[in-house]
Formats: C-alpha cells, sequence, structure tokens
C-alpha cells in the first residue's frame, strides 16, 4: 500500500506545519512496513519496537529542523531508509545474536507439521542472510520498486533481482520441506 497524500512532499509539509492529525496519518499508513522491516533485520520484537520509536522521532526531528528541513518525495521510502540505518548502527554498536545474519531458528524439523501460518514465513524469512531478507521485505512488504531499493542501500538494481530470486528460492523450498 503506498502512501501519496497529494504528494508526500504535501504530507510533510502538513507534518511541518503542526496540522492536526498530519502526522498521525503517516504513521499509521507507513507504521506496518516500517516495522516489518525492522523485525525482519534486527531479528527481535522488542529491538524491532525500540528502533519503530527511534525511526519516527528522528523522522520528525528532521521535518521540524528550522533551517534545511528535508524535502522528501517518497515519506515511506524516507521511513525504511532511516530505519534501515538504525539497524545499521545498532548492529555496529553491539553485534548480538538477534541482530545479525544467522539468526538461530528451530530446524524445519523442529516445527509442528500444522505450522503453516505467518508465523513460520517469518521464522523462515529469518533464516535468509540480511541481503536477501531485507530486499524481500522491501519489495513484498513494503512495495517499493528495485530502483528504489537500489538507492535506498546503495546496491545495483541487477543484483536486488539476484538476492530477490535467491531468497524467494530459498524459501519456496523451505516452505515444502515438511517433516
Amino acid at each position: 500500500m503506498q502512501m501519496r497524500m497529494n504528494s508526500d512532499h504535501d504530507a510533510v509539509a502538513r507534518i511541518r506545519a503542526r496540522v492536526p492529525g498530519a502526522f498521525e496519518h503517516v504513521y499509521r499508513v507507513t507504521r506496518d512496513g516500517v516495522f516489518g522491516l525492522l523485525v525482519a533485520l534486527a531479528g527481535s520484537r522488542d529491538v524491532a519496537e525500540e528502533l519503530l520509536q527511534e525511526t519516527y522521532a528522528r523522522f520528525l526531528a528532521r521535518v521540524y529542523r528550522a533551517d534545511d528541513a528535508p524535502r522528501v518525495d517518497d515519506v515511506r521510502a524516507y521511513l525504511l531508509r532511516i530505519a534501515r540505518n538504525l539497524v545499521i548502527d545498532a548492529q555496529r554498536e553491539s553485534p548480538s545474536p538477534a541482530t545479525l545474519d544467522a539468526v538461530d531458528e528451530p530446524a524445519l524439523a523442529d516445527e509442528p507439521a500444522d505450522d503453516d501460518g505467518p508465523e513460520r514465513a517469518l521464522r523462515l524469512l529469518r533464516r535468509l542472510p540480511t541481503e536477501q531478507r531485507e530486499v524481500i521485505v522491501l519489495r513484498l512488504y513494503n512495495d517499493l520498486s528495485y530502483p528504489s531499493i537500489a538507492e535506498m542501500t546503495d546496491t545495483p538494481v541487477k543484483t536486488l533481482e539476484s538476492r530477490y530470486r535467491y531468497g524467494i528460492a530459498k524459501l519456496k523450498r523451505w516452505w515444502d520441506e515438511r517433516p
């Protein structure tokens, strides 16, 4: 679900002008996508909750900056970039099992045979390398184009397409592997 209030630039201008409900609308429309990316990259709902608050706090701090508020043409992409950078910073500061590529997940054989829900999908997604997980979440869950993801991650489009294709192939294979 792509947010477009006439333009996202107008939405930011409304927030900066402190129009009642402007920030709440942006938050409501973007929260799930930002939180989904944070959970996928951080590997922990608790860490993701903390980083979600920090993401929006930094967004508002930049919007309210008196001298050089940024021009934002895509609020969702802007927030996702902030969230992604926060995860990267957190990993640099204190790498922990919850924020590293290899999140320890139970072996597929340990999964309940009737687990075909979203929790299983999330567990399988967490098994992917961060680069594949990130592009899948940005592409599928946040509906970003490859060029938008390339700009956000400083990664060539062809590389992103490969990461996506390999990640999806792994997920399909793991999904079909039943005990």
